[in-house]
């Protein structure tokens, strides 16, 4: 599943690549857009093939060619999320930066676009997994390689950790603190996906630095403070 920390996903054109190879590629990422769409309509399982190729506008067998199997769709619907969210992107920019809480700050970047981009996916993920055990194994295997680029990113700002942090606990506090579940509970209580990004960032800053929290983003409901 392509979710570790690259630059590109195997859907992006390429270049070199001759015009057949490019339409090939296209008639991919055509297929796996409209499957999303099918996915979340009419969920993982009772989605078919043939659905599927009917909302690309290609043939049955054209998808069979392209992908064999609706793991092998689901995957590629996650690939192109990632690369819609530029989530590699902001993981990336956190293991370069040499500033502690700017690192803290990407991380709640890159939660931000994930979710922001993709909580449909997310549901399709979770749903399909529960039917599907290739699947949970898929989906596992994308929170290990998350976790991975999250603890990259710390690496870089555990000099700067409160007293008595380790890694192994900052980990733990961001995985809790950065499940889906939040940012869809928030988001439906109003917040917008910037507010959400920045209580993320400020809670980061606290927890593991011991940063005093800026608290901007009560400002978005009127509650501008002092930070006392």
């Amino acid at each position: 599943m392509a979710a570790r920390v690259k630059s590109k996903s195997r859907e992006e054109p390429q270049p070199g690549l001759s015009y057949r190879q490019q339409q090939a590629l296209a008639t991919r990422r055509r297929i796996a857009a409209a499957a999303r769409g099918v996915f979340a309509t009419e969920g993982y399982v009772g989605a078919s093939i043939e659905t599927i190729a009917r909302a690309a506008g290609v043939a049955t067998r054209t998808v069979y060619v392209a992908y064999g199997t609706k793991k092998n769709i689901l995957g590629a619907v996650c690939a192109l999320w990632l690369e819609e969210a530029q989530v590699a992107e902001a993981f990336m920019r956190g293991m370069a930066e040499p500033n502690p809480p700017k690192r803290l700050a990407a991380i709640a970047e890159a939660n931000r676009r994930q979710w922001e981009k993709g909580i449909d996916v997310i549901r399709i993920l979770q749903s399909a997994a529960s039917a599907d055990a290739s699947v949970e194994r898929m989906l596992r295997g994308w929170m290990d390689d998350r976790s991975g680029g999250v603890r990259g990113v710390l690496l870089g700002a555990q000099r700067s950790f409160r007293p008595g942090m380790s890694l192994e606990t900052a980990m733990a506090l961001v995985r809790g603190l950065s499940v889906p579940e939040v940012y869809i509970e928030l988001t439906g209580q109003g917040w917008s996906p910037d507010r959400y990004q920045a209580w993320l960032t400020d809670t980061l800053e606290y927890e593991l630095l011991g940063r005093r929290p800026a608290l901007v983003w009560l400002e978005a409901d009127g509650e501008a403070t002092d930070g006392a």
